[in-house]
């Protein structure tokens, strides 16, 4: 099953920097050009120069942002800026954090993790990827050699043994709060016994691959290339979370349609056959919705009123029957399957980016409605980590925006040698 291994991380010096709010970054793919300018902005050794840097038109196979990332690195770590553990260790964060009014600590363990193909079924994907996204991270990793920010996997462990080993061995290297005001605690572990205790605990266990799947397969490719020149580079950098953690966070992708195929009227006799509908005051809608516990009930946004659509059957899969049930009981399948698809908004359509805008932002379904912006919107329940696995299990995929794991980690807290 899966190999975990201490290793020897690279990290911004701890004599020089004793606070990392202003260096450290987001993940590649959630910064935007204008937060990627502000990073910039902030501090000359930010992380976004490793991370994310910067293109121009004058780039050149000679001179481009992979090229100026792999300098980086090596100037930082020969001025003294990163400086890398002599010791291999294993990692430990402990993220405490506020979402909608309350508290929550997530607690997980960085560590290098052994690259297996999808097929061996000791690391599972729930989503398929996009080559473009890859070719991205590929380069990057091609020119530094380096993970700069990990993959979030989640595995069984309902006691968090696990981290619990390894913390009663930690010392903690890092303690800030970051722009988000989430207070962020990283340890490392050099003791052999936990880390062989660690070791031995996730050989039985399967890791399932939560948010990276483009940095998976990106370590994937780089390893069969790598493997073709003699060298072994099958590690790659892992935040791993069991799936109990009372500090992940699971939150839903709304749905704005912008480009209306049905009216309002027309959508709700179209669906009647499956659903049952109350109405309800636009002011209230996102209070009731947040209250709901039915896991098949969905608001939907005008610019004078709501409903919510109760779906009548306790099992989807009954109703969509050319669907893997794992698919089919998911709630965003039932939107789409159920709702968008009958107000003529297919697949075709989802995929053009032209109909429909995702948010995970319920205030901003209100918002974009009245403002006009949009002729109607649609609040979605949550997916579960649990439902996360059932289809990594199963071998199918999650539709398109079916999940947002949430915080995403920082990028610079540790950066992962993929051939030391």
């Amino acid at each position: 099953m899966a190999g975990i291994f201490a290793f020897r991380g690279i990290y911004y010096n701890p004599e020089l920097f004793s606070q990392l709010p202003y260096l450290v970054t987001p993940p590649y793919d959630i910064i935007s050009p204008e937060e990627q300018e502000k990073y910039y902005n902030e501090h000359e050794y930010n992380f976004i120069r490793l991370e994310l840097g910067k293109t121009f038109a004058d780039d050149t196979t000679e001179n481009n942002r992979y090229i100026r990332a792999k300098s980086y690195l090596n100037n930082w770590l020969s001025q003294g800026i990163l400086v890398q553990e002599e010791t291999p260790a294993l990692y430990l964060l402990e993220e405490i954090f506020s979402w909608e009014g309350q508290s929550y600590i997530r607690k997980s363990i960085f560590a290098s993790v052994q690259v297996e193909p999808y097929e061996k079924g000791v690391i599972l994907p729930h989503e398929n990827t996009l080559p473009k996204a890859k070719e991205d991270r590929l380069n990057l990793l091609r020119e530094t050699r380096v993970n700069t920010s990990p993959i979030m996997a989640l595995y069984d462990d309902s006691q968090n043994l696990a981290f619990n080993i390894l913390r009663e061995k930690a010392s903690l290297m890092f303690e800030f709060t970051d722009e988000s005001g989430r207070l962020n605690k990283f340890y490392k572990v050099v003791d052999p016994e936990a880390l062989l205790k660690a070791q031995n605990y996730f050989k039985d266990r399967k890791l399932f691959i939560a948010d990276g799947h483009h940095r998976y397969d990106t370590a994937l490719t780089y390893a069969r290339e790598m493997e073709k020149k003699g060298v072994n580079a099958y590690r790659v950098l892992m935040q791993l979370i069991p799936f109990t953690d009372p500090g992940l966070l699971v939150l839903p992708t709304h749905r704005i349609v912008l480009k209306a195929q049905s009216s309002p009227a027309e959508i709700l006799e179209k669906i009647l056959a499956y659903f049952t509908f109350v109405e309800v005051p636009l002011k209230e809608i996102l209070n009731r919705f947040a209250t709901l516990k039915e896991r098949y009930v969905f608001g939907m946004c005008l610019k004078d009123k709501a409903y919510l659509l109760y779906l009548k059957e306790n099992d989807p899969a009954r109703v969509l029957p050319g669907l893997p049930e794992v698919i089919a009981r998911l709630p965003v399948t039932v939107l789409h399957e159920l709702i968008l698809k009958p107000a003529g908004i297919g697949e075709k359509e989802t995929l053009s980016g032209e109909y429909l805008k995702y948010t995970r932002n319920a205030q901003d379904c209100l918002t974009e409605v009245v403002k006009g912006k949009a002729p109607y919107s649609f609040l979605v329940p949550a997916p579960t980590a649990e439902d996360v696995a059932k289809v990594a299990l199963s071998g199918n995929k999650m539709p398109q925006k079916s999940t947002y794991f949430y915080p995403k980690p920082l990028s610079g807290l540790v950066i992962h040698p993929v051939h030391d």
